[in-house]
């Protein structure tokens, strides 16, 4: 999609800068320029890793989220690995989105998918 308009950069929570994007239609985009999470691998058999690469220790949530919008599971995470068995939370294979907040403020989001 080719965006036009404006563009701009603009601090939020944790002040990670995200890109502001004004696209044709109205519909507004922010696109991340450093992630805090690294998930992988990407589609995945049956494990899939939730890593923190960023420094800041300060408690986070990690929501994860079937197909249909239900919330599956739900993670307190700061430092480290979270390392997701599939199949021990109940997951079937699927496509799944992931959000990271922080008291409220989404910090990053994306999918996956459990073959």
């Amino acid at each position: 999609e080719a965006y036009y308009g404006f563009k701009k950069e603009i601090k939020v929570e944790g002040g990670h800068e995200r890109n502001f994007n004004q696209s044709k239609d109205g519909i507004n985009a922010i696109l991340s320029t450093s992630n805090i999470l690294a998930v992988y691998p990407n589609p995945s058999d049956d494990q899939v890793t939730f890593e923190m690469v960023d420094t800041d220790i300060t408690l986070k949530t990690l929501e994860i989220y079937n197909v249909y919008g239900k919330k599956v599971v739900e993670r307190s995470l700061s430092t480290g690995k979270y390392i997701l068995q599939s199949k021990s939370e109940g997951l079937t294979s699927g496509f799944y989105q992931y959000r990271l907040v922080r008291k409220g403020v989404l910090l990053q989001s994306g999918k996956f998918i459990i073959k």
